[in-house]
């Protein structure tokens, strides 16, 4: 496997709401907020839950989720080759956790943007439901180092994704480009971060990008 470097794409979507259900942020429904960012030098992987309360309404809250998108050019892996062993690395800039719970982790999964160049904010419905990775190499971001790589190793499912010379691309209409996405755990989960009182509980990696 050629080592490949993130290309133009990569970035992050962020959806957000305020006074809204985590549902209609985790189902692109509702009244949100949407963020784009695939032109300056870092991406966020992150759920929020932050609460409020209105005297007369009682609790209030807002959430976010911010979905990461790494496309990579393989297409120099040639169309016979088998991939035996397939590895993401990725910059850790920096990190919160306030929200460690024990679904505070990042994992990989695939992505389905229309192009390998550009982000949208409808793409922040182009994630797969199924970890490239197995369980045991989820990131807990509690454990992350930052200014150092964190390192995915990618399992059988996420080593078929890996597009190949000539083969049709899930992100792009150019052959030979291999999507990954990070998602957090709670995002992957759909699960939001609970809190009982007021104040704001966030997990979240920023990663450096091809841009920096």
């Amino acid at each position: 496997f050629p080592v490949t470097i993130g290309g133009a794409g990569d970035g992050y979507i962020e959806s957000s709401c305020s006074g809204c259900n985590w549902a209609d942020v985790y189902l692109d429904t509702g009244p949100l907020v949407s963020l784009v960012d695939y032109t300056t030098g870092s991406l966020v992987v992150r759920s929020l839950t932050s609460r409020t309360t209105d005297p007369e309404l009682g609790p209030i809250f807002d959430y976010a989720l911010d979905r990461g998108y790494l496309p990579f050019d393989t297409s120099s892996i040639p169309a016979n080759g088998i991939v035996t062993s397939a590895v993401v690395n990725v910059y850790v800039a920096a990190k919160v956790n306030t929200g460690n719970d024990g679904n505070d982790f990042v994992t990989t999964v695939q992505t389905s943007q229309a192009t390998h160049t550009s982000l949208v904010s409808t793409d922040i419905d182009n994630v797969g439901a199924t970890e490239g990775n197995d369980t045991g190499e989820r990131k807990d971001i509690t454990s992350v180092s930052t200014a150092a790589y964190l390192t995915f190793t990618l399992n059988s499912t996420g080593r078929s994704w890996v597009a190949k010379s000539g083969q049709d691309s899930n992100c792009s209409g150019t052959a030979g480009i291999t999507c990954i996405g990070l998602l957090e755990g709670h995002d992957f989960l759909q699960t939001r971060i609970v809190r009982s009182t007021n104040g704001t509980s966030q997990n979240y990696l920023t990663i450096s990008t091809s841009e920096i």
